[in-house]
């Protein structure tokens, strides 16, 4: 029974590391690919499950919607990296499981069915585990196991957890480009049109109005010059009671003083996850990005995505 125990404990253990250590990757600097590599890496070196070490992680892209791109892999032959380095909704286990959300296993028999993978990944099970954001799948997971494997609740719970924290580090990544894009674009639109209209208010606030996004501009010391449309709805203030506020006014003060720290010393973007505090005093959970205005050299613009939308 002792036995069983400590193998219990031992098996616990590596799952909630492996856990943690992908966790622990949603939060590092690397770029997208790195990150699904590195957690692909973790996965298949879970010691249980049955698990081989191959497999594959894909997303659904932008310009490609129906489609899984392949974005990472481990050992797998060159001729399913070829054959399936892009899979149609709807095609195979992997593209039935992207339409129905729910992880589709495949014994060996089954698997050497499938035409991508018949030639060389014969004799072997198969998970396709969606990657999900708001029930709409974003990407999908793809493991191998041993011949005779038999699916667990434990693992397909294990699986669901996986998918989830992938899931979290594509939204953030996604979120942080679409800052990233965001500030790029409104700040060539006012580097290009500021000189020729001398920086007509008029003009800047109907740019302001023009981004999908809350837009705030501040002064050095913080006192807020002005925020767009999407802003004012958002927070609930009007006009005349934000630009009679400052920067520390809208969001959580411990989020503020991290905020005010890297306005200290940072003088170019910078990406961080904040509060944004509303006229109920309620908060949202967001991400900010600023910069300061390479025209005026004097104004500080923030651009701020709700997480909640």
């Amino acid at each position: 029974m002792s036995d069983q125990i400590n193998k219990e404990l031992e098996r616990n253990f590596f799952l909630q590391n492996a856990i943690n250590s992908i966790l622990q990757l949603s939060f590092s600097d690397l770029t997208l690919d790195a990150q699904l590599q590195q957690s692909l890496e973790l996965i298949i070196s879970v010691p249980w499950f049955d698990l081989l070490l191959k497999g594959a992680i894909y997303l659904v892209e932008d310009l490609r919607p129906g489609e899984l791109s392949l974005k990472a892999h481990s050992n797998l032959p060159k001729d399913v990296l070829s054959g399936c380095s892009r899979i149609t909704f709807g095609s195979g286990f992997c593209g039935k499981a992207a339409i129905s959300g729910k992880i589709i296993f495949s014994d060996s028999i089954a698997s050497q069915k499938q035409a991508h993978c018949k030639s060389k990944l014969q004799n072997m099970g198969h998970y396709s585990i969606p990657i999900q954001e708001h029930r709409r799948t974003i990407g999908l997971i793809s493991l191998y196991t041993k011949k005779d494997h038999q699916p667990t609740q434990e693992e397909l719970d294990f699986f669901n957890t996986i998918s989830n924290i992938i899931a979290g580090i594509v939204a953030r990544k996604y979120s942080e480009a679409k800052l990233k894009k965001a500030r790029v674009d409104l700040e060539k639109i006012v580097e290009e049109r500021t000189i020729e209209l001398k920086k007509s208010k008029e003009y800047f606030e109907n740019i302001l109005s023009s981004i999908n996004e809350i837009v705030i501009v501040s002064n050095t010391d913080g006192d807020i010059k002005t925020v767009n449309t999407k802003g004012m709805d958002v927070l609930g203030y009007t006009e005349d009671e934000l630009v009679s506020m400052t920067i520390s006014d809208l969001f959580e003060e411990e989020d503020y003083q991290i905020l005010k720290k890297e306005l200290a010393v940072t003088f170019s973007e910078v990406n961080l996850s904040i509060r944004l505090k509303t006229s109920l005093g309620t908060y949202i959970q967001s991400s900010l990005n600023f910069s300061r205005n390479r025209v005026t050299k004097k104004d500080i613009i923030f651009v701020v995505h709700s997480m909640q939308e």
